[in-house]
């Protein structure tokens, strides 16, 4: 589990021991890059040829991840407001980025119009045709005697008149319903296929409504979210190009690993691969790449990792927890060896120098594999021959006793306050000639709903005002008339038009009053409440036109520290102090929580130039206020902000001082003393390293006595 205490770096870490020069206090240091120094101080000595452990192996940084969702728009959008912001939770279904729709709204909304005025109009005209039908048929049924007694007995008739005023009636009317009866088909079958497109049409339209939306799909926390090509938040009305991502939803009840890229014919020829997270052990299930997405993600340009799921994992794996993966490419275990450097070649093969009765003698080798430094000694030499050797390691008398502790960097930067929610306050008068007065209200400074904001001067437009209450005076005078002509009439037939004349004078009333307000207005008051971002810079009696800019408040509920991590040490869930300046009190202090993904949890797309840090919401007020208080003294600057902490953590590892190691050809070893007081070269595996200290994946171990100079 992640822990945070600086304080407790490295305590106790090394025991040194009382010969030689003395104690040596083992102090934490924080940095980033260390200089790595070749081999000094040689001297000649005699190593023993004995068995050990050869292993070739490979370190990758990692980084503890949950797994990721990333969103992206179908068409071009019209950004209107986000639906959540970093580290927020929100839920399966949930809106991320809300678009102006309008227009599609507009578009849904004649469509559904126009198929109700069709239904309309064909049931109308349906009806019609079923009464016409229906007094057809009637006439038809009447007739229909009458031509059933002219069929039983036709000699009884005058043919002709029989023809007028029987079976030509009877034929017509017949004829007039089955035309009747086929118009209607064939009216029923062109409404069927218009009305089924328009409602095709209409679903199209609403599933590129739903489309306009950008809604996750899973529940989980939000990591990243839209942001202009400046690195800056959406502003209402910002366009959104289609296919473009915008937003990245993290279940965090999942783990997986993501290093460097590693090639999988690496990973096949591996003789073991596995992860270590503070001190400990974790196997790991490797997800191969497809082919093609790695060129595709190579000619986009962007960085390619290699993703493992951690198995066996527990509560004690946090989401960005740091992690090394150890891939071991050949081991030998308890062969016997002897120092990579011992060993010469001349004409006839490799050799040693072996120490024998008190002269060294030339003996010929046959090697196995090398970790570059020791080899596997085949042939030509046994367990216990000394070898001449020139010592490469530090050899001084000052030594150190291994043991385990906490390995960590400490990052340390300036950072500023970031407002993703802004909202502008523009002049709420329409009436008259509006005259700037004055700004009432300052940058940073918390903004509560109803306070003031700006003073103005208000010139009355009395003819506009006049016309209107002359307009009123007489619809109320017409609309007196009415009511009276409705009494005398007792009738409803002017019930409508009185109707509308009391919207009319409704109208009116709200129109006066507004103006009457308007023109009295000297105080401009804030619609909302918020810390204010800008203010209005304007002359004295500057004409406000309508809709003039006062001021941008931003809702200081939603706001993140933001610091430029070029160099992404930092990781979702990493906690830093946070300190600040109030005008009450200097060098306040909270902790706040990373909430962004770094690079390697999202695509380049999502990848902000910032890192965003949660604060506390009931500190948000007054860390806002930091920036007034810088505002309001000298050499004021947007890093008002302090960030410190202990990040890329590894806890319960062995950690060796920088002095006592030295690298050679991307080998660290260290200089051991044995229990008889030889000193030999002990190879181990680095897991990373800071200003002053490394720390071991492998072949060291706790209780191990080393020389540090």
């Amino acid at each position: 589990m992640r822990k945070k205490s600086i304080s407790l770096l490295l305590c106790g870490v090394l025991m040194l021991s009382l010969f030689g020069c003395g104690k040596e206090e083992a102090q934490p240091s924080a940095g980033t890059n260390i200089t790595l120094i070749e081999p000094v101080n040689a001297t000649y000595n005699y190593e023993t040829a004995t068995y050990r452990t050869i292993y070739d192996s490979l370190i990758y940084s990692a980084t503890v991840l949950p797994y990721i969702e990333e969103y992206s728009t179908d068409g071009a959008l019209t950004f209107d407001h986000y639906g959540a912001y970093f580290g927020d939770e929100v839920k399966k279904g949930q809106t991320l980025i809300h678009t102006d729709d309008s227009g599609i709204d507009n578009q849904i909304e004649s469509m559904e119009d126009y198929i109700k005025s069709m239904d309309e109009s064909y049931q109308e005209y349906m009806a019609g045709k079923e009464e016409e039908l229906a007094k057809k048929q009637h006439t038809l049924n009447n007739l229909q005697g009458y031509m059933d007694a002219y069929n039983a007995n036709p000699e009884s008739y005058d043919q002709k008149v029989a023809d007028v005023q029987l079976i030509g009636p009877y034929r017509t009317t017949e004829h007039a319903i089955n035309t009747i009866k086929l118009n209607m088909e064939q009216r029923t079958e062109l409404y069927e296929l218009d009305r089924e497109r328009q409602v095709y049409l209409l679903s199209e339209l609403k599933k590129q409504k739903k489309g306009a939306s950008v809604v996750s799909e899973i529940s989980g926390v939000l990591v990243s979210m839209a942001l202009d090509r400046n690195g800056a938040f959406l502003t209402e009305g910002a366009h959104i190009g289609a296919d473009t991502p915008v937003a990245a939803v993290a279940d965090l009840s999942q783990r997986i690993l993501k290093c460097d890229y590693i090639n999988s014919s690496k990973i096949r020829k591996a003789k073991d691969i596995y992860a270590i997270i503070d001190g400990n052990r974790y196997e790991l299930e490797y997800h191969p790449m497809d082919p093609e997405e790695y060129v595709q993600l190579n000619s986009q340009g962007e960085k390619v990792y290699t993703t493992f799921t951690l198995l066996g994992w527990g509560e004690e794996i946090e989401v960005g927890d740091f992690a090394v993966i150890a891939l071991m490419n050949d081991i030998s275990e308890n062969v016997l060896s002897v120092p990579t450097e011992a060993i010469k070649k001349d004409d006839v093969g490799r050799y040693v120098s072996v120490k024998k009765d008190g002269t060294n003698k030339q003996v010929y080798i046959k090697t196995g594999i090398t970790d570059g430094v020791y080899t596997e000694v085949l042939s030509g030499v046994e367990a216990g021959d000394e070898i001449l050797v020139e010592t490469a390691g530090k050899t001084g008398k000052t030594t150190a006793v291994l043991k385990k502790g906490n390995f960590n960097t400490v990052y340390e930067s300036k950072a500023y306050m970031e407002y993703p929610s802004q909202s502008v306050l523009y002049s709420p008068i329409e009436n008259g000639t509006v005259y700037f007065g004055s700004t009432l209200v300052q940058r940073f400074q918390q903004l509560k709903k109803g306070d003031d904001i700006v003073t103005v001067r208000v010139e009355a437009d009395e003819i506009a005002l006049q016309r209107n209450e002359t307009r009123r005076t007489r619809l109320m005078e017409r609309m007196a008339d009415l009511e009276e002509m409705a009494a005398e009439a007792d009738t409803e037939m002017y019930d409508e038009q009185i109707a509308n004349m009391k919207e009319q004078i409704a109208d009116l009333d709200e129109a006066i009053a507004k103006q009457k307000a308007d023109f009295a207005t000297t105080v401009i008051k804030a619609e909302k409440g918020g810390v204010v971002l800008n203010t209005v810079y304007a002359s004295e009696e500057t004409i406000m036109s309508r809709g003039f800019y006062m001021v941008t408040v931003a809702d200081e509920g939603t706001c993140f520290i933001a610091t430029e991590d070029t160099n992404h040490v930092l990781q979702f869930g990493d906690e830093l102090k946070i300190t600040y300046d109030t005008l009450e009190q200097k060098g306040k202090t909270v902790t706040g929580k990373v909430v962004s993904m770094a690079p390697i949890g999202v695509g380049a797309s999502l990848v902000s130039g910032n890192t965003y840090i949660a604060v506390p919401a009931d500190k948000a007020g007054e860390m806002s206020q930091a920036l007034f208080a810088q505002e309001r003294g000298p050499g004021w600057s947007v890093y008002v902000y302090g960030l410190s902490g202990a990040v890329r953590e590894m806890n319960n590892v062995l950690v060796v001082p920088k002095k006592a190691v030295t690298d050679k050809n991307g080998n660290t070893y260290v200089s051991v003393v044995k229990e008889n007081g030889e000193i030999v070269s002990q190879r181990f595996v680095a897991g990373g390293y800071n200003a002053n200290y490394y720390w071991v994946v492998d072949g060291l171990t706790e209780g191990m006595e080393i020389c540090l100079e």
